[in-house]
């Protein structure tokens, strides 16, 4: 070739002819022979550092395409909402993370534009640098290369994890929306310049993805309610009363109607021939405003009437009118319907007080619209609570329990959680293990086992406390009441007495 001294090979360099030594210009070529770089004549010292300087921003540059990836993607569905409902600049955040095909293969043309420059760029420049030191060290000339190239990839590697990968998408992570209003704007510029290339990216990965049947348009996958209950569970702005109230309303849609209802047996309820005045005297120290009222039994619910229409009635001289006549409607419900739904209709019919209905068509119970919003917040009390609703303050070292207590609501108020079985209610696992009917003074030991949990395995922890049920109160073949104790009873008595 004219002009030049030397062709040594595609791997290392040429050298200027003669008439070009003083000028101080020479070639530069990489191993593959593709690439060649022209290079001034330098301070060595002076200019690795500069390439030094140059890898490190191709790195950085890398790190706010993955920190804009990680911001887009973290973004919440009620915070891409919301944004769409500002300014310009917000709505324009907004439709860049509804399309999530796009910012990704733009982010990812830019992740990799800046990854193979980083890469290149410290393998071309640094690391011919750095073989002639390891020369000096003792290494031969193609050991001293291959080392150097190793160490400039090693290094670039971590410096790209951690200052191009780790530490930017930690921080979009943590600060998503900040992070996105300040991204996408460039994002968004870069995408326009790169748009041939985002859009074939963009199109290919797409079909791709239909060929093995996902849709490219779906954004995320949706959550499930236990996922849900898990991000409230854990959210540190939520304080403990607020996160209980959280746990309160998604464990209120797992339980149906029949659950939180008032039993039949429990039900105050009137037949329809009765009076005016004979039903206005029988609620006199009664604690509720609205009684069911049946037609031929319990089991044939016409209605519903309401204290105020018994007063206004027997103001006006009607005492002597059936009930039957001023019955208001009232709501039906399988007890297989969640609360949630229940609520809705409740809600939207504007009624308070409902039947449930059993299987085979016959009132299985009432429910009212204060049970429903006491599985959400917790009991409600009033002035004119009857002591039963008071089941589970303390009396000193034991508790009074209502036998038709569900197991759930025993378990959450007295750290006892009953054996699940065929039944559903302190009464019926008291009936099980007696396998007879309660009286009253019955003693049931309640096996350690459910009323102790170790938190360590490794620790003995002490023998856990025996308690006991006993039955309290009976009205004919239902168990009432029962109390809850400590028991000093040892194993030999651990059965009903």
């Amino acid at each position: 070739m004219v002009g030049l001294d030397t062709w040594i090979s595609p791997s290392v360099t040429w050298s200027a002819s003669p008439r070009w030594k003083g000028t101080g210009l020479r070639w530069s070529v990489v191993r593959t022979g593709a690439l060649r770089q022209w290079n001034l004549a330098r301070n060595p010292g002076q200019w690795t550092m500069l390439d030094a300087l140059l890898v490190l921003l191709f790195i950085v540059i890398g790190g706010v395409f993955a920190a804009t990836e990680m911001a887009l993607v973290s973004l919440r569905e009620s915070q891409i909402r919301r944004m769409e409902r500002g300014s310009s600049a917000e709505r324009s955040v907004a439709a860049l993370a509804r399309d999530s095909g796009f910012f990704l293969s733009a982010v990812q043309i830019g992740v990799t534009f800046a990854g193979f420059f980083s890469s290149a760029f410290g393998a071309s420049t640094i690391a011919p640098q750095i073989a002639p030191h390891l020369e000096g060290w003792g290494m031969n000339a193609r050991a001293a290369s291959i080392s150097a190239l190793v160490l400039m990839t090693l290094i670039i590697s971590y410096l790209s994890l951690v200052l191009g990968e780790l530490v930017p998408k930690r921080i979009a992570m943590q600060k998503a929306e900040r992070v996105s209003r300040i991204a996408a704007p460039p994002l968004k510029v870069f995408a326009g310049l790169m748009t041939p290339v985002v859009w074939t990216v963009d199109k290919s990965s797409g079909l791709l993805l239909r060929m093995i049947g996902f849709d490219p348009s779906e954004r995320t996958s949706q959550m499930s309610v236990e996922e849900v209950r898990d991000i409230a569970r854990s959210h540190h702005g939520l304080d403990e009363r607020h996160r209980e109230l959280v746990d309160d309303v998604f464990g209120a849609g797992e339980r149906i109607v029949s659950e939180v209802m008032q039993h039949r047996s429990d039900t105050v309820a009137y037949q329809g021939d009765l009076t005016v005045s004979e039903a206005s005297g029988d609620i006199t120290g009664r604690p509720y405003s609205r009684y069911p009222v049946y037609e031929d039994s319990i089991d044939d619910i016409i209605g519903f009437v309401h204290v105020r229409d018994l007063l206004e009635q027997s103001a006006s001289g009607q005492g002597d009118v059936p009930i039957r006549r001023i019955v208001r409607p009232i709501a039906q419900f399988p007890g297989s319907i969640s609360l949630p739904e229940a609520m809705a209709q409740m809600r939207a019919s504007g009624q308070h007080i409902a039947v449930v209905v059993d299987e085979y068509g016959g009132t299985d119970g009432m429910v009212t619209l204060e049970d429903l919003l006491e599985e959400l917040v917790g009991e409600i009390w009033d002035e004119y609570d009857i002591m039963q609703r008071r089941e589970f303050l303390r009396l000193h070292e034991s508790r009074l329990v209502a036998g038709t207590t569900n197991l759930e609501d025993f378990a959450e108020a007295t750290g006892v959680s009953l054996p699940d079985g065929p039944y559903e209610t302190v009464a019926g696992w008291l009936l099980t293990e007696l396998g007879r009917l309660g009286r009253a003074g019955d003693v049931v030991i309640i096996p350690p086992e459910y009323t102790a949990d170790p938190m360590d395995d490794d620790v003995d922890p002490e023998p856990p406390a025996r308690y006991e049920l006993e039955i309290t109160e009976v009205a004919g073949n239902r168990i009432v009441t029962v109390e809850l104790k400590k028991s000093s009873r040892g194993d030999a008595e651990n059965r009903a007495t």
